[in-house]
């Protein structure tokens, strides 16, 4: 098996770029279900008179922040692939995170949202929904709560992998195979004057 010298050049470039295109990816991720889930939402529904203006604003909001996650999902998959695939198998559970983490959100951004807006085309309205709409809205009520809890698992691998990825970046010696310097055979010294025994 090859080894991986940490410590040239070219992978302390792969590695500040990765460290770029890492953190970028999980400040956008994180950073925007953290502000949607405690800044947006709930104020909207808050400050809004009307569930149902509320509920189309935040639906728009909603799927902004749906495709700035897949994007972060890009970036973060390719500062992990371009730094964490030449390291021991340790170093690849990032990798399988950041995996786990774009299935979820592919099933709540697309699966749980189209049932969602399916359900809520079929409610003519939240404020004053009729007898026959109650089941309706406990079933969207339904795919609100599993979406959530889906991002919310989301989140918590997305800090788990932050924490994971932040010991690779700071102790990458620790994740290699085999010696992480090119090793330089030790050269015995002679001692000047003494003859060598092989020639007596």
């Amino acid at each position: 098996m090859a080894t991986v010298d940490v410590f040239e050049p070219a992978m302390r470039r792969k590695q500040f770029l990765a460290m770029l295109l890492v953190y970028t990816g999980l400040m956008l991720w994180l950073g925007g279900l953290v502000f949607f889930g405690f800044g947006v939402a709930g104020t909207i529904f808050k400050h809004l008179s009307s569930r149902d203006l509320a509920g189309d604003l935040n639906g728009i909001i909603l799927g902004r922040l749906n495709a700035i996650e897949f994007v972060a999902a890009l970036l973060l998959a390719g500062g992990l692939m371009l730094y964490n695939i030449k390291l021991n198998v340790w170093a690849k559970i990032p990798i399988v995170i950041a995996g786990v983490m774009l299935v979820i959100a592919l099933i709540y951004g697309v699966v749980i949202r189209s049932s969602l807006d399916d359900v809520k085309s079929r409610i003519g309205s939240f404020d004053n929904p009729s007898p026959q709409e109650l089941e309706l809205k406990a079933e969207f009520d339904g795919y609100h709560k599993l979406y959530s809890r889906l991002v919310g698992i989301n989140m918590g691998l997305g800090f788990i992998l932050f924490v994971w990825q932040t010991l690779i970046f700071a102790f990458p010696d620790r994740f290699v195979s085999g010696p992480t310097q090119k090793e330089i055979p030790p050269v015995e010294p002679v001692p000047d004057g003494t003859p060598d025994s092989t020639l007596l």
